[in-house]
Formats: C-alpha cells, structure tokens, sequence
C-alpha cells in the first residue's frame, strides 16, 4: 500500500513537483470527422497529448487560466522542438485550448493504418474527479467522451479508439482506501467505455498501457553529457505504476475491450535506462534524443507505441 511507503522527507517536494509537471493540467477541443472517413480517435492524458513544455507553459497566464493558443503562439511555432522544454508544435496550428504533440503515438499509429486521427488527449486527464487543493481537477475523460460525441468523432466510421488514462488517478487518490478507489475507477470507466462502444460499435477499443516508466524501486533525476545517471530510491514510482497497470488491465476485463500490455517491450528502457535505450524521459535529459515534457516519453517512446499499435 502507497500509505505504508516511506520515501525521504527531502524528496517529496521534487517528487511532487515532477508528477504535477508531468502529468501536467489542461483542458482541450478536436475537430469533427466527417461521416465518411474511417478514423482512429484517441483519449488520454498528458502521456498521449505530449504538449512541448514551451507551449504547455505559454499556454497559461499569471492567473492560471488557460489561454487559447490557436493564433500567434502556435503560428510562430511550427516545427517540433529537440529537446526537453523546447518551444514548438509538431506541426500545423495548435487547435482550441489544450495543446498536443501531432508526433504523439495515436498520430503516429493512425498514420501507419491510414486512419484519420481525432485527438481528444489532454493534459492533466483523470477517470475520476480529484477534488483536491492539491492535485485540482482540469480535465475528465468523461469530458473527451462529451467532446467527441458532440463533434461526431465517433461513429461508423470510427475503426479504432484508444484510451491512456489511470496513471494520474493514482497518485491524486494516493490518501483514499485502495479498494475503494478502484472500484470508483473501473464503475467511472466501465460507462465511459460503454458510451464510446455504444457510438462506435464497429470500432476495436484499445486501452493502451504505459510504457516502463520507473527502474524497479529507483528513479533517475538527471542524465547529463558524459556520465552516468544517479539512482534515487523512490519505491512509490513504481508502486503507482503497477496501481495504473491493474487498474487499466481490469478496466479493459470489465468492458470487453482490448488491453495493450507495453511492459514487456519497454522493460529496459524506463526512466534509468541508458541514453540508446531510454523512452522514458528524466527531469533534466541531455542524452535520450527528442522529447518535449519531462518525465514523459520522449519521441522514441512515441514511434514505439505507435509502431506496438498499428501490428497489435
């Protein structure tokens, strides 16, 4: 149990700091699909949405508010940004109120299978509601399911949907009974998922899982030129991520959906993992190759999943 782990006091604040930054806050709008293209749509949290650190920044004012970034911001930016907290989008504009990465791994999945993609992945996305001053509620995947249906991104012609959520509901209900917890996530879940096969019946449902994220009980904070990354004893990483992995595992049992297991592809290349092997990126990264949000996946993490999607 998380309530039983004990991680030092000095370490909570950067713990804290890292899975809010993370899996950062936002609130998002996608286009309509016509009724004849056969689609992807894609649901999910920061994970997915993948938003380069700059315009995830930028997208906030003084006051905490989201800013629409349709018009100069997203113009300026055009190309992907390489590194961590680079400024840029993958290309095109970024639409309405909650910026993605267009190299996410839906996108990238969707192109191999020749799909049209409608990406409704936001950042900051829970199944359940927070209702806490510490970790506040910004976006429900409940509310992607609202959008979607409201827009016609679902429908006949929607062959694929997938689905990254849980992680954050971990770590935000970490005070709560386990138990109840769970089954607050799997009923919350179970009629999301029912919503989305009842408008898209011919669809195959996917909940795709995280990649690796955390090395065994260690974490690496920073990988810098020329060394190599320190391991910081942090078992509550992992504990969470084994919490989202049943979590979503049981989900998927729950609503006859498909589960896409990512751990046995990824083992080796979680957040300590060398620089040629790294997906998983660390706070300060100097040698995992193109990323946007720290302790995210970087590209190489992206064209993984995609490339696990589109064979699966």
């Amino acid at each position: 149990m998380f309530l039983k782990t004990r991680f030092p006091l000095a370490l909570r604040p950067l713990l804290l700091a890292v899975l809010v930054a993370g899996f950062l806050p936002a609130a998002g709008l996608a286009h309509a699909a016509p009724d004849t293209e056969k689609n992807l749509v894609i649901f999910g949290d920061s994970v997915l949405a993948d938003p380069p650190l700059g315009i995830y920044l930028a997208n906030e004012n003084s006051s905490g508010e989201p800013v629409d970034l349709s018009g100069s911001v997203a113009s300026a930016s055009s190309r992907e940004g390489i590194g961590v907290g680079s400024v840029g989008s993958s290309a095109g504009d970024i639409e309405g109120i909650c910026p993605r990465s267009l190299n996410n791994y839906g996108i990238r999945a969707a192109e191999t299978l020749n799909l049209a993609v409608y990406d409704h992945s936001c950042n900051g996305a829970t199944v359940l509601p927070r209702n806490s001053a510490l970790f506040p509620n910004d976006e429900l995947f409940e509310w992607q399911v609202d959008r979607a249906l409201e827009e016609g991104a679902l429908g006949p012609q929607t062959a694929r949907v997938i689905v990254t959520l849980g992680f954050n509901d971990t770590y935000s209900n970490a005070t709560r009974p386990e138990d109840e917890t769970r089954e607050r996530f799997l009923a919350a879940g179970t009629e999301q998922i029912q919503r989305v096969r009842a408008a898209a019946p011919q669809a195959r449902v996917q909940i795709v899982g995280y990649t690796t994220i955390a090395g065994g009980d260690f974490i690496c904070l920073a990988h810098l030129p020329g060394s190599s990354a320190t391991k910081i004893p942090l078992p509550v990483v992992n504990y969470w991520e084994g919490q989202a992995q049943e979590w979503q595992r049981d989900l998927a049992a729950a609503t006859g959906v498909e589960f896409l297991d990512l751990k046995p592809s990824t083992a080796d290349t979680g957040i300590c993992a060398p620089d040629s092997l790294r997906m998983w990126t660390s706070p300060v990264d100097a040698g995992s190759g193109r990323s946007h949000l720290p302790f995210h996946l970087n590209q190489r993490g992206h064209e993984h999943v995609g490339a696990v999607i589109a064979a699966s």
